[in-house]
């Protein structure tokens, strides 16, 4: 039993060693330097997110093309931002791996973060809570779905209630 508890403190030790490498900073923090001349911000959704709300000053560069290529002054302070964080790691952690010269944060949170602290966004729908192709992909399956019930009449659908599965 000990043996197992020393192993899960490793490896839960290890796992927090690794995702410390990659510096994290806070809206507050980054809302301070955001006037500074040496920091580039680059947000790492999807145009149409980008689109529907970001932050002034940032420039938008997928997480699917991100390069070396995209930075534009590799002397400054890049901060990587997404919608909650999580893709910003990734693209942090990628462009850790081709080039360790590089000074890389990532928003804490992302910009959802950022706007629950009312800090201010830019764009076309910053109160649309899903991007278009979102909104299109499920179009798309509810008419697949109604329309197939509405056109055969063999096909039936089947109702879901959790509290249906409450047998006494």
């Amino acid at each position: 039993m000990s043996f197992l508890l020393v192993c899960v403190y490793l490896l839960y030790g290890l796992n927090i060693q690794a995702s410390s490498s990659i510096n994290l900073i806070s809206p507050a923090e980054l809302r301070l330097i955001l006037s500074s001349k040496d920091i580039e911000l680059i947000d790492v959704r999807s145009t149409e997110e980008f689109l529907s709300n970001h932050i002034k000053e940032s420039r938008s560069v997928p997480l699917s093309i991100l390069s070396l290529e995209q930075i534009c002054d590799k002397t400054k302070k890049i901060v990587l931002l997404c919608a909650s964080g999580t893709r910003s790691k990734i693209a942090a952690e990628k462009l850790k791996s081709l080039s360790s010269n590089l000074k890389i944060y990532s928003l804490r949170g992302g910009i959802t973060n950022w706007a629950e602290k009312n800090y201010p966004t830019v764009g076309s729908k910053a109160d649309n809570k899903f991007p278009l192709n979102r909104q299109v992909q499920i179009t798309a399956g509810l008419i697949i779905v109604i329309g197939g019930h509405i056109n055969d009449p063999n096909i039936k659908i089947i109702y879901y209630h959790p509290s249906l599965l409450d047998v006494v």
